[in-house]
Parts: C-alpha cells; structure tokens; sequence
C-alpha cells in the first residue's frame, strides 16, 4: 500500500554538507528525520558505546534503556550523553523514522550535467558584455558581475574543485 505523500521541511544546506561529509571511512554517518526533516549525526565510536550499554543496561527483553536511569551514572559530559541519545533515537528509528543520507562526492554530479547550455551562454554574455548590450541586473536582481570578476570567479570555482579532490585522494591512501 502506498503511503500518502508529506511535505518535510529540510535545510538544504545541512542536506548537502551531510551528502559530503558523511564518510565510511571515518565512520560518521548523517540521517534524516522524516518526521522533523531534522539531520542528525553520529559517529562510530558513538555506535560502539551505544552496544556497549545496551549490552549492559538494556532490558533483557526489550532491549530498551531508561536513559534518565543510567545517564548521570556513566560520568561523561553532558555533550557525549547528548550523543548517545540521538544515536539510540536512530537506532529505534532505522528505517522507519530515519534513513541514512549517502555519501556523494561533490565532483560526482558532474558525471551527469549538461554544460551546453552553459559553454554556449559564456561566450554570448561576454559579448553582450564586450559591446555594452548586457543589462545592469541579473536575472535574479543582482549586480552583474564584469568580465574579469566572472572569470576570476569561475577559475577559482574550478580550482576549489580540484583542491577538493585532490584532498580526498591523499585522504585515501594508506598510511
């Protein structure tokens, strides 16, 4: 049965950072909260503690934890106890509630877009530019940008890019 369809108010920026920074390798994993739209995150070392409590505190039937019980007898910040609610929120949640956000390569959406529309624009402002045809906004109000400015912006676009990839190719090698 289909389920009906709702409407989630998520921050895109939290969205985005979670599809990049979530890595395997360095265990932190993001998820989304279907009901809150909230991004929450946790960590592998927060996953091992978790297990490690409900091996020893869990309910031998439920599993469950009382963590108003146990919380203040652990002796650990406060921010770290914060942490391992949240992680046994997504926990109970897996699936249901939450569901991970995978993690993607910035560079990855590249594989799939069309730059023509783009490769052909480029010439066209600069030459509306270069004849004093363009208009004094943008198409979204903005100040327009000169020439240089517009080059300079996308040279140092490109080259964030591939300091980005370099970073997580040496990231990546052993040792």
């Amino acid at each position: 049965m289909n389920q009906p369809k709702r409407t989630l108010k998520i921050n895109m920026i939290d969205l985005i950072y979670a599809f990049e920074f979530s890595d395997p390798l360095s265990e932190v994993s993001y998820y989304l909260d279907l009901e809150t739209g909230e991004i929450l995150m946790t960590t592998g070392d927060v996953r091992r503690r978790l297990e490690e409590i409900y091996e020893e505190y869990g309910d031998p039937e439920t599993g469950e934890v009382d963590w108003s019980t146990i919380l203040p007898g652990l002796g650990i910040p406060e921010w770290q106890q914060d942490e391992l609610v949240v992680a046994d929120r997504v926990e109970a949640g897996f699936g249901e509630r939450f569901i991970a956000i995978p993690h993607i390569e910035s560079w990855e959406g590249y594989r799939e877009a069309d730059f023509s529309r783009l490769q052909q624009a480029i010439p066209e402002a600069l030459s509306l530019v270069a004849n004093n045809q363009d208009p004094e906004r943008g198409p979204r109000g903005g100040i327009r940008w000169t020439p240089r400015q517009s080059v300079r912006r996308v040279a140092w676009h490109t080259l964030d890019h591939a300091w980005e990839i370099e970073d997580r190719i040496v990231q990546s090698l052993p040792g």
